[in-house]
């Protein structure tokens, strides 16, 4: 599950813009965002930037 956020990240650096839009990324977001609270900062700040939340 942290491995595929850090790919979330790195997909970011790489491509912002379609990674912002995709509905995936934002569905994922928002799930890992709910799920994972105790990271609530950088998890919180990548579901804010892709309006998953």
């Amino acid at each position: 599950m942290d491995d595929i956020f850090e790919l979330l990240k790195v997909d970011r650096r790489i491509a912002p813009q379609h990674t912002r839009e995709h509905p995936w990324v934002r569905e994922d977001a928002g799930t890992r965002r709910r799920l994972k609270r105790a990271e609530a900062e950088t998890l919180t700040n990548f579901s804010e930037w892709c309006h998953a939340v």
